[in-house]
């Protein structure tokens, strides 16, 4: 009687054991499903890392820590900022997102001292430009309503923030994003580009392809635009007419790729690399809109276009 009573006693233990790690694994996994919002920011800082490693490698740059952690720095501080901003707009469009950052202001800590801490190692090196000014600037304009513009009739000249005029601020983001990429590396280890035409070919098709990126996020997020008050793109416009606009730009780089071809300006891999990346956020908007792929989901894939450019911007530097 006496085994018989112990064996049990070691079965509740048992099932008291496996309980336990069930409860604690699950407060785990939500836990880390409610800090998504932080690390999609980390993930982007970390696939723009990868592209400026690209880069230094496609420019004949040794790759090394400061060069990336100073984009890493830059990119988490600014859009972890813009996540406190947004709260408006993501009350609609995300919820969980909302939630998060409403009760966690230590993350908008950490993307202050981010930035602070890029511009102090700029600064102690002597590497802080007028680029980098402009860069940290317009990062923070971004989110926070400085500045002027006229507002219409009856508003007059009012602070915005730079999203909340429609175009200006998907222009400012594909341009910052594409000239960051090279020109952080390029100012850090103080060169000169010597094949110009190729790296200039290779911000534009990053331009061009955050745009794509850029815009498409304003059609994902135009019922909370609209809520809100929001102007961008597709709350003006429509998501139809946007499409149409990004298709018309789209179409028109493609023909200047094949100007630069014919006139022998490119070669054929940079041609075939600059055509793929015009077309491949297809990848992500039509599952988006045609299966109703979870947002998340779509989040993850439209980020992971940097991967597909720094890894052609890498194989482009031994072809």
């Amino acid at each position: 009687m006496v085994e018989i009573s112990a064996s049990r006693n070691s079965i509740w233990k048992l099932k008291n054991m496996l309980s336990d790690r069930d409860v604690f694994l699950s407060a785990l996994r939500t836990y880390g499903s409610s800090l998504r919002p932080v690390f999609a920011v980390l993930y982007l800082s970390l696939m723009g890392m990868s592209c400026v490693y690209a880069a230094m490698v496609y420019m004949k740059l040794r790759p090394d820590l400061p060069t990336g952690l100073i984009f890493l720095g830059i990119v988490y501080g600014i859009y972890i900022i813009n996540r406190f901003t947004d709260m408006k707009e993501d009350f609609a469009n995300d919820i969980g997102r909302t939630v998060l950052f409403s009760k966690a202001r230590a993350f908008l800590y950490a993307g202050i001292g981010a930035l602070g801490l890029v511009s102090a190692f700029l600064i102690l090196k002597g590497k802080f430009t007028q680029f980098h000014v402009i860069l940290i600037l317009l990062g923070v304009c971004y989110s926070v309503h400085l500045v002027p513009w006229y507002g219409g009739a009856g508003k007059g000249i009012r602070f915005y923030r730079l999203k909340e005029i429609p175009f200006v601020k998907n222009l400012t983001v594909s341009i910052l994003w594409g000239v960051s990429v090279f020109l952080i590396p390029i100012l850090f280890a103080g060169i000169r580009v010597e094949h110009q035409v190729p790296v200039l070919g290779l911000i534009s098709t990053l331009c061009v392809s955050s745009l794509n990126n850029t815009v498409f996020n304003d059609v994902k997020d135009v019922a909370g635009d609209r809520l809100t008050g929001n102007n961008t793109l597709p709350s003006v416009f429509g998501v139809g007419k946007t499409y149409a606009f990004l298709g018309v730009v789209n179409l028109l780089w493609i023909a200047l790729c094949v100007a630069g071809l014919a006139a022998g300006r490119i070669d054929l891999p940079h041609f075939a690399f600059f055509l793929f990346m015009s077309v491949v956020h297809l990848a992500y908007i039509l599952p988006y809109h045609l299966l109703k792929i979870p947002r998340t989901a779509i989040e993850l894939i439209s980020d992971s276009t940097l991967i597909l450019f720094g890894a052609g911007v890498a194989l482009l530097s031994v072809v």
